[in-house]
């Protein structure tokens, strides 16, 4: 994403649609910087609820014409369309009347004015005011932390969101190569059957795709891909990636469910130096690949039940009470003999004692 972007950043569709963000809350405004690999239109928005076969979608559609303009300029004219019914109202997703053919039109208007350039006048230089830069708010590490090396090379961090069955990842690693990071239920095993992720920065891009192993050889790419980047940074030989993937994907047999409670194998490698292409990247080396065995989300906390009482002892028990009353007074004496302390405790009935 270029320099330019707001500090909110999500990177979607593997670095391919890019958008940040920024909420002005003196205006109660949103601003967005759309940045995508595309020479058409580009359509961004929000929904309450998706995917709904895209039902009741907020979008806008916009992109940059032929000639270098955008599709509304200053001075464009275009056409204002409107319609009304006088006494039945709407219901969403669903049929309307029709308007009458009085209560409808169409006017041409020129929304935004063409920009009016004044004829500059000299003035003395005043000192230039220097803009204040956009800070850019850098992903923390999540609170499960693991060095999966010993020189502290490659450091992964996660989450589990309970709410939204999916696990997140945030890798942190000494390299401007290619990095893998995946699952496995055996391992090592020559590679066989390892759910991963193979991604990076290259370019001022992010990239990320999902693979299944098939042994010491390419992994071959899954057509449902599961892993997805939110966010990149590569930055003094470092680079930093998050993503995430459901627990179960839904996928089998090329991904692997995680289940709670259960150890699983992380699997992890890179390239010192070159990124990887969908199709084709170069071998880790030996030095530069590991496993370890962990549990990613936690056996769920049962609470063991507290036996019942018989109905003897149930009965003992409130005969205990009302004799208790009856007498107005429980007294209790601990004598800590073994520590040379003695601890008396008496508890007078008020009500007896009135």
């Amino acid at each position: 994403m270029g320099q330019n972007s707001f500090s909110n950043k999500i990177v979607l569709n593997n670095g391919i649609f890019n958008v940040s963000w920024n909420f002005n809350a003196s205006l109660d405004t949103f601003e967005f910087l759309l940045e995508v690999r595309t020479t058409g239109w580009i359509g961004f928005g929000f929904a309450l609820n998706a995917p709904t076969n895209m039902m009741d979608y907020d979008v806008a559609v916009g992109g940059v014409l032929s000639n270098g303009t955008t599709y509304l300029q200053p001075g464009m004219s275009i056409y204002l369309v409107w319609a009304y019914h006088p006494s039945v109202d709407a219901e969403p997703m669903s049929s309307f009347s029709q308007h009458p053919n009085d209560a409808r039109g169409v006017m041409q208007q020129t929304l935004i004015p063409a920009a009016i350039t004044p004829t500059p006048t000299p003035v003395t230089a005043t000192p230039a005011i220097t803009a204040t830069p956009v800070v850019e708010v850098r992903p923390m590490h999540f609170a499960n932390f693991l060095q999966l090396d010993n020189n502290g090379n490659y450091n992964v961090s996660w989450v589990y969101n309970n709410s939204m069955d999916t696990l997140h990842f945030m890798v942190e690693v000494k390299t401007t190569g290619w990095i893998g990071f995946g699952v496995a239920t055996q391992a090592p095993n020559m590679m066989m059957n390892y759910d991963v992720a193979v991604g990076g920065a290259s370019g001022g891009a992010g990239y990320l795709w999902d693979y299944l192993t098939v042994g010491r050889r390419l992994p071959q790419l899954d057509r449902q891909q599961d892993w997805m980047l939110t966010y990149f940074r590569e930055e003094n030989s470092v680079t930093t990636l998050r993503f995430y993937r459901q627990r179960d994907t839904n996928d089998s047999p090329n991904d692997i469910v995680i289940q709670p409670g259960t150890s699983i194998y992380l699997v992890w490698a890179y390239h010192r130096s070159v990124d990887a292409q969908p199709s084709s990247f170069p071998q880790h080396p030996n030095d530069a690949r590991g496993v370890m065995q962990q549990t990613l989300i936690p056996a769920a906390i049962t609470t063991t039940p507290t036996p019942g009482r018989t109905d003897t002892e149930q009965r003992r028990l409130e005969i205990t009470i009302l004799l208790a009353v009856s007498l107005g007074l429980i007294v209790v004496n601990l004598i800590l003999l073994s520590m040379g302390l003695a601890y008396f405790c008496r508890i007078m009935n008020t009500v007896a004692a009135k």
